[in-house]
């Protein structure tokens, strides 16, 4: 790796250390709590771990690893970062655009390389399962050759000379995700969820429980897609069995996501044109030359999905939920608090129908008023 591509990637991985600790420190109860353990002198400029932090208070040194997982991947063995490659992808067009002369030849060329770049990603996101974030982690920590976790006890040999009697590691994990068309639900009650907010599906907790056991530490830090600053973060202590304690008394737990199912191709296009001839300005937009599923089909799938949450909610399971399926919920979730069994399409369809006339309709449209998507159509309940 050239010099300089080092030294970047250093800045990067003491920066994300950085973001992880002061964000857990700022939050006070027991993130602070937990983040005041791993506190430390902080030596970035290591290989193999990447950090190493040295703490006086504990006679301990904790060698730690950087790396990034992505919920939208590209395809292939090592299931790489597509959120990266697109961000890298648009800068390096930029610069080619840069280097053309003035002219309508390099505005076109402009508008073409940022239509192209953005219609490439929204086409990977569209393909993107909420699995894939399971398929992320699961590569970096157990890929053949390039596996995270099988290189620990090569971190361990690196860290057997300091000079403390306690040698322990942690991986730090950059988390690059979007569930922002989703709405959580969990003992705190029902809210949007913003972009690169921690939320991990069942298959990515698992694979971090699992490796839970190697490791003393997990510092998680939750970014959005491509660029942004750090929304969330979580240390959590794995030493003596402590992961599932340590991730209940912080409130991070798998939440499972119930959204329509879709196995339809959508392919992205784009177009641009400059309102006038002398004007300066140029509208891109983006198109889907699929055909929109069947409105029998959405409905089905809302009715089954709308089962999943008031089975999960009567178990106290955190999920989160995409807004038809939601609006759904809300709207049969006080008329089955008299359902003693379990839910189904046909106990949902039969609780609809005893509403009286109109209900069901009314609180669907609170829903959409409530979060400010109603007058966006029935299309942005979807």
């Amino acid at each position: 790796m050239a010099q300089g591509k080092v030294r970047d990637k250093k800045v990067h991985e003491a920066k994300i250390f950085e973001d992880v600790l002061s964000l857990c420190l700022s939050s006070g109860g027991q993130r602070a709590k937990v983040a005041r353990k791993v506190e430390g002198d902080v030596d970035s400029s290591a290989e193999s771990p990447d950090i190493r932090v040295s703490i006086a208070k504990r006679d301990a040194i904790v060698g730690i690893e950087h790396f990034r997982i992505d919920q939208n991947i590209k395809g292939g063995k090592k299931d790489e970062s597509k959120d990266l490659e697109t961000s890298g992808l648009m800068n390096k067009r930029r610069l080619e655009v840069l280097e053309m002369d003035d002219g309508p030849d390099r505005d076109a060329a402009m508008f073409d390389t940022v239509g192209k770049a953005a219609a490439n990603y929204m086409q990977h996101a569209f393909d993107a399962k909420p699995g894939d974030l399971a398929r992320s982690l699961e590569a970096r920590l157990y890929g053949t050759g390039s596996g995270h976790a099988c290189k620990l006890d090569t971190y361990r040999r690196n860290l057997s000379s300091a000079r403390a009697s306690k040698v322990e590691t942690g991986f730090l994990i950059e988390i690059h995700s979007d569930f922002s068309g989703y709405f959580i639900n969990d003992e705190r009650g029902t809210r949007r969820v913003e972009k690169g907010q921690a939320v991990l599906p069942p298959e990515t907790f698992d694979l971090l429980k699992r490796v839970s056991k190697d490791v003393d530490w997990l510092l998680l830090g939750f970014y959005p897609n491509v660029t942004g600053e750090i929304v969330d973060a979580r240390i959590i202590d794995c030493r003596e069995g402590r992961f599932s304690a340590s991730c209940r008394k912080q409130k991070l737990t798998e939440v499972e996501l119930l959204r329509i199912e879709d196995g339809r191709k959508r392919r992205v296009g784009y177009d641009h044109y400059s309102p006038k001839e002398d004007s300066d300005q140029t509208q891109i937009w983006f198109y889907r030359d699929d055909d929109p599923m069947r409105p029998f089909d959405i409905a089905n799938q809302c009715v089954s999905k709308t089962a999943e949450a008031l089975n999960l909610a009567r178990c106290r399971k955190p999920f989160a939920a995409t807004a038809s399926i939601q609006a759904g919920y809300e709207t049969v979730r006080y008329a089955a608090e008299k359902y003693r069994g379990e839910f189904s399409a046909s106990i949902v369809l039969r609780l609809l129908q005893g509403m009286y006339p109109g209900e069901a309709c009314r609180r669907y449209a609170d829903f959409g008023k409530r979060y400010g998507i109603a007058s966006e159509g029935n299309s942005a309940i979807s």
